[in-house]
């Protein structure tokens, strides 16, 4: 798949301690140490295949303390994230968040996007995808659509529109 989880962890402890970090991304390869930066410290995991996958990181210090949080994370395909994309925009829709008129061509967008995700053509279904974030972003910027509405169909449901999260769907579309 090469799904990238990239969150940014940190931790807090009153002491002056001397700490280890590890995370287990729960995908069966086990705990990885992880380099501190002060208190924080970053995560990056490439997944290799579509599933939910529990994610904890843990955190030791000198003195014998430790903690530790968790996270789930989902790994889909591109065809099953652009699906909920469009399971989203209609939802929007129902709830009045967005007119059918305005929804209308992002959703167009996004079967154009499905269409060629599933006829194996990365490239052609990256421009899509790229297409609908810059309707989304319009319709922001013309205040149609709020921000966090707008945020949470790009970001969280799709992509952060980094280079790399393109480079992981052209990897993963090149292989399906």
């Amino acid at each position: 798949m090469g799904a990238v989880f990239e969150p940014l962890a940190a931790f807090t402890d009153p002491g002056g301690d001397v700490w280890t970090a590890s995370v287990d991304y729960g995908d069966g390869a086990g705990p990885v140490l992880q380099s501190l930066d002060g208190k924080s410290f970053e995560v990056r995991h490439t997944y290799r295949t579509r599933g939910t996958f529990m994610v904890t990181a843990t955190v030791n210090d000198d003195d014998g303390g430790s903690g530790s949080a968790q996270a789930s994370v989902v790994v889909l395909s591109t065809s099953q994230a652009t699906r909920q994309l469009l399971a989203a925009l209609g939802n929007l829709v129902a709830s009045g968040a967005l007119s059918r008129v305005r929804a209308f061509p992002l959703g167009v967008t996004l079967f154009v996007a499905l269409v060629q995700i599933e006829f194996g053509r990365p490239t052609a279904a990256a421009n899509a995808l790229t297409a609908f974030i810059n309707q989304v972003n319009a319709l922001v910027q013309s205040g149609r659509l709020a921000f966090a509405t707008a945020e949470d169909l790009i970001i969280h449901k799709l992509f952060a529109g980094r280079a790399q999260d393109w480079e992981d769907a052209l990897v993963a579309l090149a292989r399906r």
